[in-house]
């Protein structure tokens, strides 16, 4: 996965290495290695808009997305949203979720193809998905970070 981080100011160098890494740890979680491969992500700090990932390339299978991260969050909110627009990339990528351009209020949710402008923001299936997955994803990139530097210890007091 390439993952590329732009309109940093502001935002420290550390963390943008740090929110890469997850964003490559959750895509391999959500999706395996073999679809992440092919897949570009570009990585936006902004203050004007708000948290969001965008297909960039085919409607059908996309593999270019931007994800949109609000500048100013704390570093655990950042990340948590990182983690829920990840799974949004994931339902673009697998093709369970599919915009049409010739209606924009039709998408299609795994297969059912209808206009879901009517349905509440919370009761819209895939965002009870990123909901629901955003914070256990979190938690599990958090586990992975500290035995990796419980490991990286253990080689230097070897």
């Amino acid at each position: 996965m390439q993952i590329r981080t732009f309109d940093i100011t502001g935002v420290s160098v550390a963390i943008v290495d740090e929110i890469e890494a997850a964003a490559q740890f959750y895509g391999e979680l959500l999706m395996g290695k073999t679809l992440i491969k092919n897949l570009k992500i570009r990585l936006v700090f902004s203050k004007t808009q708000g948290n969001g990932a965008t297909w960039e390339d085919d409607i059908a299978r996309p593999r270019e997305f931007t994800i949109i991260l609000e500048k100013g969050m704390s570093k655990r909110e950042t990340f948590i949203t990182l983690a829920h627009e990840m799974v949004h990339v994931k339902q673009y990528a697998t093709g369970e979720l599919r915009d049409y351009m010739s209606d924009s209020k039709l998408q299609r949710w795994r297969n059912e193809k209808r206009d879901w402008s009517q349905v509440e923001y919370w009761d819209l299936p895939w965002e009870i998905e990123a909901y629901g997955r955003e914070r256990g994803l979190y938690v599990r990139y958090v586990e992975h970070v500290k035995a990796l530097k419980f490991v990286d210890s253990l080689k230097k007091s070897a």
